[in-house]
């Protein structure tokens, strides 16, 4: 039979082990989504000249990309949604508070009822 206290100690040894790769692990993920980041953005520098913000940006910075990706059309919230892949009510009912948010610190404009275009520059 093993000794009991033995056994703990050997656990304790494999726990710190998994848990410094996994601190290896985040840092990795971390850089390749910087990776990934500055890759579209270098794309979209090329196709489009309006560069796409990082996945993990305020949800405000990819609005008003889309807006002003779409500078000609005067976009809804549900718009705006679809273009995001956002399909759920409450995401719909987030992005319109913050269509609201941004009309009234002055970063869109609002065309018609419900509809929202970015400045121009």
């Amino acid at each position: 039979m093993s000794d009991p206290v033995q056994n703990v100690i050997d656990d304790s040894d494999e726990l710190q082990k998994l848990r410094a790769r996994l601190a290896e692990i985040d840092s990795q993920r971390a850089e390749i989504h910087a990776q990934i980041n500055a890759a579209m953005q270098r794309i979209a520098a090329v196709v489009s000249r309006e560069v796409p913000p990082p996945a993990h940006s305020a949800l405000k910075h990819h609005i008003l990309w889309i807006l002003r990706s779409n500078r000609e059309l005067s976009l809804s919230p549900t718009d705006v949604a679809q273009r995001l892949g956002m399909t759920r009510r409450a995401q719909l009912e987030n992005i319109r508070v913050h269509l609201s948010r941004m009309l009234a610190n002055g970063w869109i404009k609002r065309v018609a009822h419900g509809r929202y275009q970015a400045h121009a520059e």
